[in-house]
Order: C-alpha cells, then sequence, then structure tokens
C-alpha cells in the first residue's frame, strides 16, 4: 500500500459529487411531497373552518329565526348595506344577544344567547383572513368558492345563511 494514502485524510472532490448529487435527489424527491402535504393540511384546516362556521351560523338561526347579519346590532331593523351586515355578523356570533339579535358584551335577562364563537370568527387558511363579506342581494346557493380582490377570508349570503371561502 502506498503510505501517503494511508495518512491522506477527508475526501476526494468525486466522493463529494456524489454525495452532493444524492442529496439533491432527495430533496426533488421530498420537496413536492412536503408541498402537497401543507396543502392538504390547509384544506383539511378549511373544511374544519366551514364545518364549525355553518354549524354556528344554524345554530343561531334556530334560536333568531334569522340569520346572523340580517339585522342591525342595536334593535331589529334589516341592516341596509354589506358592510353595516359584516360587523353585525362577526358581533352577533362573537358577543350575548338578544332573540332579535341585538348584541350586549354582558349576559342579562334579555340577552341570554350566545355567544357562539368564543374564540372568534377563524381563519381562511389559505389567505389567513378571517374578515367577511356579506352579499345582501343575491340569494346564491350555487356559490363554492369566490376570489374577491377585497382580501377577505370569507363571502356570507345574508339571505341564504351560505358561507364560502375567498380564496
Amino acid at each position: 500500500m502506498n503510505a501517503n494514502r494511508l495518512d491522506r485524510a477527508g475526501f476526494t472532490t468525486l466522493e463529494l459529487l456524489i454525495v452532493i448529487i444524492v442529496v439533491i435527489l432527495f430533496a426533488a424527491i421530498a420537496i413536492p411531497r412536503f408541498n402537497d402535504l401543507s396543502e392538504r393540511g390547509r384544506l383539511v384546516a378549511l373544511d374544519a373552518n366551514l364545518i364549525q362556521l355553518r354549524k354556528t351560523i344554524m345554530a343561531y338561526r334556530l334560536e333568531h329565526e334569522r340569520y346572523p347579519g340580517s339585522t342591525k346590532l342595536d334593535d331589529c331593523v334589516p341592516v341596509t348595506d354589506a358592510d353595516e351586515a359584516a360587523a353585525a355578523f362577526r358581533q352577533q356570533l362573537t358577543l350575548f344577544t338578544d332573540r332579535c339579535g341585538v348584541v350586549s358584551r354582558e349576559r342579562d335577562a334579555v340577552h341570554f344567547l350566545g355567544p357562539y364563537l368564543k374564540p372568534g370568527i377563524p381563519a381562511n387558511p389559505f389567505n389567513g383572513s378571517s374578515e367577511v363579506t356579506c352579499n345582501l342581494t343575491e340569494r346564491d346557493q350555487d356559490a363554492t368558492v369566490s376570489t374577491p380582490e377585497d382580501g377577505t377570508g370569507w363571502k356570507y349570503y345574508v339571505k341564504t345563511g351560505l358561507l364560502i371561502p375567498n380564496h
């Protein structure tokens, strides 16, 4: 054997190149799988949030005989614009309410219903927004996904109680 070969420590350039190629190949195989897993994770989270929100909307509807966001926060008068409906939707689900939907921060003899969502409205996992855009005019039961320019997390149809994700 050659004495120089035994004294030498480390790897040759060829050995390092082979190791780097193997690592790159493993990364090329693994990274798409991780991306697919994160996409599936967002879909599972979206499904869970939709189930929670839709059950909450139905619970409110059963107790109030109207959908959240359909009446003003301080009286039983119907809302007149989408911003007012969005504010009413959020507060009527997260605070105490009377039978008409008038909200209160404290539970009392009149405001004994709710809150339906104590932690607040969950965020849409695809865009991170928990904001809601309300539609007062359409009755679109066939809507599945909306792609708004406003960056909100959810689109809510006040007349039908339909809630869909924005992404």
